[in-house]
């Protein structure tokens, strides 16, 4: 029975770490009714990456793609307003 102890008190969870590394952001609008049709170089990690992504979504504006290549992600929406601005103001840029 001790040997059976001894193995449940060595065993450790494996953890997993989730780098911290900058992602340079392009959002492009493809609604020309709406403006800005484009924000820039915006700098995210990844986790307020997938929450800009969220946002956007959860406003009800659509995102059609996202291309990501290493550090760089480009988005591509059709935005129902002028306020999916407010998405990335949200999330700490403009």
């Amino acid at each position: 029975m001790d040997a059976q102890q001894d193995q449940a008190t060595d065993f450790e969870p494996q953890r997993q770490y989730i780098k911290q590394e900058e992602i340079t952001v392009n959002i492009f609008n493809r609604n020309s009714e709406t403006s800005p049709s484009a924000f820039t170089d915006l700098s995210f990690d990844r986790l307020e990456l997938g929450e800009l992504i969220h946002r956007l979504n959860h406003a009800g504006h659509i995102v059609l793609s996202i291309a990501y290549n290493g550090n760089v992600a480009d988005i591509v929406c059709v935005c129902k307003s002028d306020g999916w601005i407010e998405a990335v103001r949200e999330q700490g840029c403009e």
